[in-house]
């Protein structure tokens, strides 16, 4: 598995900030069955800003650590670029990386509030030739309040990416809303949002099983394994339509096989 939402490159963002929780991140990745990462730190005006040359370095420093210790595990590069009128203008302008250097890049909204130009900029950002991602759907306040918006930038082009963390709390707002997600065929993406060995991390095996259960094997197969890997090669991505809800499979009464196996006997 490739994990394509992560903070593990230190020094740059509220992700990791030392080499070693760096390190400790990646063993757990391994540890859950990931065999690399797009990391994504954060680029955000005003707040962080690491300049791609911050990113390389700390990218290198990690990988040769990792040569030293003999650990298998990969580090491609990415951003996650928070959404605003400049955003075009970096994309165009090479300020910003892409993810894995693919057409795919990984945007997020401000928690709070709406961004009314939205669908707008992210079909601009389709026109210039780049599939926007929408990192964490389900956190949203427009997500909770104003779904229908929501279903406008689906509809508007942007792929769907939920965080894995968000099915650890049942209570929680942002489980009931990815559940909605997940039931509507709106995720074309699952990510861990990694910023630290301790806080959202990627032991996830959990949360892993659960889309296993809930969505079935050719979903989890595709969305789970196969996504990510289409954005490191840069291959097409399938999206649906939104589903009011999708069929769940009917498991036929234990009676019933006995019935029709007798029949099929006569």
């Amino acid at each position: 598995m490739i994990d394509i939402h992560t903070h593990v490159l230190f020094g740059l963002d509220d992700g990791a900030q030392t080499l070693d929780e760096s390190i400790a991140i990646i063993q757990k990745y391994i540890e859950n069955g990931y065999k690399g990462v797009v990391a994504t730190p954060h680029h955000y005006n005003g707040k962080y800003l690491p300049s791609k040359k911050e990113i390389i370095e700390s990218r290198q420093s990690i990988l040769n650590e990792l040569k030293n210790r003999s650990i298998d595990f990969e580090i491609y590069l990415g951003n996650e670029i928070f959404l605003d009128e400049n955003t075009l203008h970096e994309l165009e302008n090479n300020e910003v990386f892409t993810l894995a250097d693919s057409k795919y890049v990984l945007i997020e909204f401000p928690f709070l509030g709406k961004v009314n130009y939205a669908p707008s900029l992210i079909y601009q950002i389709q026109l210039s030739g780049y599939i926007p991602v929408l990192a964490h759907v389900e956190r949203y306040q427009v997500t909770k309040e104003e779904f229908d918006f929501i279903e406008k930038i689906y509809k508007a082009g942007a792929l769907f990416q939920i965080n894995l963390s968000s099915l650890k709390n049942e209570s929680s707002q942002e489980y009931k809303m990815a559940n909605k997600l997940l039931d509507k065929d709106m995720v074309q993406i699952v990510g861990t949002d990694t910023h630290s060995p301790e806080r959202r991390n990627p032991d996830v095996k959990k949360e892993l099983d659960y889309l296993r259960n809930k969505m079935g094997e050719d979903w989890y197969s595709e969305v789970v394994i196969e996504n990510p890997q289409k954005i490191i090669n840069d291959a097409f991505i399938r999206k649906t339509e939104i589903v009011d809800e999708i069929p769940k499979i009917k498991k036929e009464p234990f009676w019933k096989k006995i019935l029709r196996r007798n029949k099929n006997e006569k």
